[in-house]
């Protein structure tokens, strides 16, 4: 089987390496040798079994060093993409050509590429990646019983939330901010700077993007791509799916997105989780404690300033504001904003104790066109399902303009309203990505993991 080859000469490059490679995914699946029956269909022999089981221990050692995904990737970037390449000249090329067909030699360089998410156990196939990282024991029970369940409302989907979904790691706080991220993913990648996207052409041949500059929305640009990927967020997904929407940042779908997937779209919920961050001179409150609250008088202002996040090692203070006090703070000054967090500190710690804070940041997430809100959530009519309808990609209808249920799709979507069981999270848009990098990656090369036709 050409996923076994693959695997095996990936080992075999690797040698002890391969537990740097493998260590995200399988640092919390490798417990005994019944284990390993479910780490992945591709691993199918005993041989590769017993080469997992052999680093082991280096998995484990190498579990605390690779705690972040983002890092994974970046070794898969540099440090091991010559090595992926590698790998594969060392297959027997001869069935890979008949698995890939005639355009092998134009779709050999992506192959470096979809090695590596073979090797780390990414699949495009339902939550391929959502059972990967999850402890063996877990993942029938969780998933057989939610599929049974239609979790509708808020309260519902936080109760399945609630069932043991975490991934098992350790809370981090990212050094500088979480801009370090997507600094870091950014490298290599060829960024079109003020190129906001006006028009998504989509057929049987293709892809073709109009986008503008928003400094000069006179000046625009197109771009042909065989697929595109679409991270819009919901709030300006929903922005595109409504009828004769003039609001700036509009995407246009064209033909228009299907209606399964419009209706998915106006369904979920989009919230509105503003910030206030407060910087002070010194710390006056405690500093072992990880939050403190603050509970509103009146129905309106239950959300406002409900909770005080303490920043730890530094004097600083992040208040969130949520429900009716979101919407009416995107309407009031800084100033007065920041002049209630006062007061509400000093309702706390006393009129004496909270000096003003020498430096301030106001979020305003429903009012920015880039996002028009902040976070996904199950509202009342919709489903986890509608989850499953954001992710699955879009097929061009046929030239009579009917919709269809076969042939290659054009358009895909990812981004934290994408995944049903980490929506809301930046871990949960980092996998939906992955997710599709392998979805496209089955389309244009094709999915390994199928059953190869008789000779």
């Amino acid at each position: 089987m050409v996923a076994d080859q693959i695997h095996s000469a990936i080992f075999d490059i690797f040698g002890n390496e391969y537990a740097d490679l493998v260590g995200l995914g399988l640092s919390e699946r490798i417990r005994d040798e019944s284990t390993y029956k479910g780490i992945d269909e591709t691993v199918e022999n005993k041989h590769s079994i017993l080469k997992h089981k052999e680093n082991k221990r280096l998995v484990k050692k190498r579990r605390e060093q690779l705690r972040g995904g983002w890092r994974t990737v970046k070794h898969l970037q540099s440090k091991y993409l010559a090595k992926l390449q590698l790998a594969f000249n060392f297959l027997d090329v001869t069935h890979i050509k008949k698995w890939i067909g005639p355009s092998y030699y134009s779709k050999l360089p992506f192959l470096p590429w979809r090695l590596g998410y073979l090797a780390i156990g990414y699949s495009a196939r339902g939550d391929g990646i959502w059972v990967f990282l999850q402890p063996t024991d877990e993942v029938g029970r969780i998933k057989n019983e939610y599929r049974k369940e239609e979790v509708i409302g808020t309260s519902g989907f936080v109760r399945f939330k609630d069932r043991n979904l975490e991934l098992q790691m350790s809370h981090a706080i990212m050094r500088n901010g979480y801009s370090c991220v997507p600094v870091a993913l950014a490298e290599g990648l060829d960024i079109k700077l003020n190129a906001a996207v006006r028009k998504v052409e989509y057929n049987s041949r293709g892809v073709e993007v109009t986008v503008y500059n928003p400094r000069n929305p006179s000046t625009t640009n197109t771009y042909h791509a065989d697929v595109v990927l679409c991270t819009l967020p919901l709030g300006v997904l929903k922005l595109s799916a409504a009828p004769s929407s003039s609001q700036l940042n509009t995407v246009q779908f064209s033909p228009p997105l299907p209606d399964w997937k419009t209706s998915a779209i106006q369904r979920l919920g989009f919230g509105n989780l503003n910030k206030v961050v407060l910087c002070f001179e010194r710390i006056f409150w405690n500093p072992q404690a990880n939050l403190f609250g603050h509970v509103g008088s009146t129905t309106a202002s239950r959300g406002e300033l409900f909770l005080f996040w303490n920043l730890y090692k530094a004097p600083v203070l992040l208040a969130l504001v949520a429900g009716e006090a979101a919407a009416i703070m995107e309407n009031v000054t800084d100033d007065v904003i920041v002049g209630r967090c006062i007061a509400v500190l000093r309702g706390i710690f006393g009129q004496s104790g909270v000096p003003q804070p020498k430096e301030t940041v106001v979020t305003r997430w429903r009012a920015d066109p880039w996002s028009r809100g902040s976070y996904s959530f199950v509202a009342v009519g919709s489903s986890g399902s509608d989850y499953d309808l954001l992710a699955s990609p879009v097929i061009p209808p046929n030239a009579q303009g009917v919709s269809v249920t076969s042939g290659p799709a054009r358009v895909f979507f990812a981004g934290e309203h994408t995944i049903r069981n980490y929506p809301a999270t930046v871990h949960g848009a980092f996998l939906s990505g992955l997710r599709e990098a392998s979805r496209i990656a089955d389309q244009i090369i094709g999915n390994p993991c199928q059953p190869q036709p008789a000779e």
